[in-house]
C-alpha cells in the first residue's frame, strides 16, 4: 500500500496510509492532512490516485509545491519523492514498499499520533515531542572526560611551570 510519511525538520509526524483515491493537503481543518504551518495555503495541495499512479497537483498555493526541490504544478510521484510544503515534507512510499524501512528516515524521531484511530484527518502538532530520548553516546562521553582530564593536566604543569621560572627569577 502507498504512503506518505510527513515530517518536520527531522522528526517523523505521522505515516499516512493512501486509501483514498483523493488526500487534500493544507492548513485548513478540513483538509486530509492538515499542515499547522503559515506557509501551507488553506488548500495547498492533492493527491489523486489515476490507476496504479499517484499524480500531485498544486492547488494554486501561494508559496508553491516542490517535489525533490523542483516547483511544480502537477506531478506523477515516484517512490522516494520528497514533497515540500512549508516546513513539513511528505515522503512517498509507493504501493510495493513494506514498511519505513525502505525510506531513507535514518536519524529521524518519531512521535505519537494525534488523530483517533477513527478519524481520517491528520493534523500535526504544533509542539512535536520526542517518544524517548536516545541513548547516550558512553564512549562520546568518556572521550570528553579524558578531555577535560588532559587539560587539567596541562593546566598544573604550566602553573608549576610559571612557579619555576618566577623562583628562578627571584632567587637568581
Amino acid at each position: 500500500m502507498a504512503k506518505l510519511i510527513l515530517k518536520l525538520g527531522s522528526l517523523v509526524l505521522k505515516e499516512i496510509n493512501l486509501v483514498t483515491d483523493s488526500i487534500t493537503i493544507g492548513r485548513a481543518n478540513d483538509n486530509d492532512i492538515v499542515l499547522d504551518n503559515q506557509s501551507a495555503s488553506g488548500h495547498h495541495a492533492k493527491i489523486i490516485k489515476v490507476a496504479n499512479q499517484y499524480k500531485l497537483e498544486d492547488l494554486n498555493s501561494t508559496n508553491g509545491t516542490f517535489v525533490n526541490n523542483n516547483k511544480v504544478a502537477n506531478k506523477i510521484l515516484k517512490e522516494g519523492d520528497i514533497i515540500a510544503i512549508g516546513k513539513h515534507e511528505l515522503w512517498f512510499v509507493g504501493e510495493n514498499s513494506e514498511s519505513l524501512e525502505n525510506a531513507d528516515l535514518e536519524k529521524t524521531v518519531f512521535v505519537r499520533s494525534t488523530a483517533t484511530p477513527s478519524s481520517n484527518k491528520t493534523t500535526t502538532p504544533s509542539n512535536p515531542q520526542p517518544l524517548s530520548t536516545p541513548k547516550p553516546n558512553i564512549e562520546k562521553i568518556n572521550s570528553l572526560k579524558d578531555n577535560d582530564t588532559n587539560i587539567k593536566i596541562i593546566a598544573i604543569v604550566i602553573v608549576v611551570l610559571v612557579l619555576i621560572v618566577i623562583g628562578y627569577i627571584l632567587f637568581k
